[in-house]
């Protein structure tokens, strides 16, 4: 897309609705949510649309990614039972950890380092 919004090019081309795209700090890929019907996971593929892989799978459904500062990992909520909670993970789909243990909701997700105090 130019940044005058004109010249648009579709990226995805899939049944369901795909979601909260998020560049990575090279500007190179894209991770984003694609929703099959049954559940949401996150998917990755280069700036230009091509080489799409899932990057998670499972059937809580994972949402908002996040790319790490140095595109290392991608954060994102993750369904635990009822609550949703703060995952990260390799690009390529490997080192899943839970980030989060928490009885609420985990609503708010970012990268930014926050003082101890």
């Amino acid at each position: 897309m130019d940044a005058d919004g004109t010249y648009t090019v579709a990226l995805t081309d899939n049944s369901g609705p795909d979601r909260y795209p998020t560049w990575s700090s090279d500007g190179q890929q894209i991770a984003f949510v694609a929703y099959d019907g049954n559940d949401s996971e996150i998917y990755r593929m280069t700036s230009d649309g091509t080489g799409r892989r899932r990057v998670t799978d499972n059937s809580g459904g994972d949402t908002e990614p996040r790319w790490s500062p140095d595109g290392r990992k991608i954060a994102f909520r993750g369904r635990k039972g009822t609550d949703f909670e703060i995952y990260k993970i390799s690009p390529n789909g490997s080192n899943r950890v839970r980030v989060t243990d928490s009885a609420e909701d985990i609503s708010t997700l970012d990268w930014r380092v926050r003082p101890k105090n």
